[in-house]
């Protein structure tokens, strides 16, 4: 590695990587258009060779502007870029340059975005449903941090922004169990995040309350990086099909649920006369897809906007927890 960072320049970083100049600079600016591989070289290249976006820096620091930046796990995640865009929005408003970087669940990657993000004099970082990266977050310093669906390993030591995942799929499972399902089974990515933690323990209380012990296990979790989150929904929903005859599904997501409903119509099967689904995030997708899509309702841009006032201060309880409420609702994806 080298010892100045001074000495390294763009084009180092993307003779390093074998890419375009052009490529290392949307990469280093936050651009979504650059696939998950290819951002991932770059960052490993940059990290290996001490690079420092001085220039960007040294412009940001020119016009005097604020840098913010907002850590999430999928760009391609309605839930996530709900919650980016009530921040995007306040920061825009105020002047303020907001970094958006995405880190696919991985440490390594994360960990390079936060060297860029030290480089840029970054002063505020909102981290949202990431995991493993407690003791990145300790390494900030002189900025302020927010955490959003996301438990921090000292809970009182940063503000946080949640919600309650629990009761949102226990209620879900009581409505189900409510209606006549006995069957029930829940699709889920692995729960590598608090929220979907949360939400697969809320699963199995309301399955434990009703007596239905012995399905507790009724958990379907397959999940490939590369698919997205429709194509998983659709596995999963095969691979429970292959063995059993559910008569309710729950999933983590409306896309997840979307799937579902695709593959229990190539089974011949009717929804909800024969399987009743329930999705997570109320997505435009879950309102026109036929049938309507049972689902709860996130504030997911006020979640956002919560975040950026913990960010400036503007929230009394600046250490503290604000936990947000989701409306369950009923649609045409489940039986009367």
């Amino acid at each position: 590695m080298s010892s100045g960072f001074s000495r390294i320049t763009i084009k180092d970083v993307a003779i390093k990587a074998e890419v375009s100049v052009a490529t290392v600079s949307l990469v280093m600016s936050g651009s979504p258009k650059i696939a998950a591989k290819t951002r991932r070289k770059v960052l490993a290249a940059a990290e290996e060779l001490g690079y420092v976006p001085n220039e960007y820096a040294a412009s940001l620091r020119k016009t005097r502007r604020d840098v913010y930046a907002a850590i999430i796990p999928d760009l391609n995640n309605p839930y996530y870029i709900g919650i980016i865009r009530g921040l995007r929005d306040r920061c825009t408003k105020q002047g303020i340059v907001l970094h958006i970087s995405e880190t696919l669940h991985d440490f390594e990657v994360e960990k390079a975005e936060l060297r860029f993000l030290r480089g840029v004099q970054t002063s505020g970082y909102v981290f949202i449903g990431t995991v493993l990266d407690d003791e990145l977050i300790e390494t900030l310093t002189n900025c302020t941090v927010v955490t959003v669906d996301k438990v921090y390993g000292y809970v009182n030591q940063y503000p946080q922004v949640l919600i309650n995942n629990r009761h949102c799929t226990h209620q879900a499972t009581a409505y189900l169990i409510s209606k006549g399902c006995r069957n029930i089974w829940y699709i889920t990515p692995p729960a590598r995040t608090f929220g979907l933690e949360d939400r697969l323990e809320g699963f199995k209380d309301a399955i434990r309350e009703a007596g239905l012990t012995d399905h507790e296990d009724h958990v379907c979790v397959s999940y490939d990086g590369q698919m997205n989150m429709m194509e998983a929904g659709y596995i999963q929903t095969n691979l429970i099909l292959a063995s059993t005859r559910p008569d309710g599904i729950i999933a983590t997501s409306d896309l997840y649920a979307i799937g579902a409903m695709r593959a229990i119509r190539d089974h011949g099967l009717s929804i909800p006369q024969d399987v009743s689904v329930v999705g997570f995030d109320n997505s435009e997708i879950g309102r026109y897809y036929q049938p309507t899509l049972t689902t709860f309702s996130l504030p997911l841009a006020r979640m956002g906007e919560m975040a950026f006032d913990f960010l400036r201060g503007d929230l009394d309880n600046k250490i503290g927890k604000l936990v947000v409420s989701a409306d369950f609702i009923v649609r045409d994806s489940v039986r009367r």
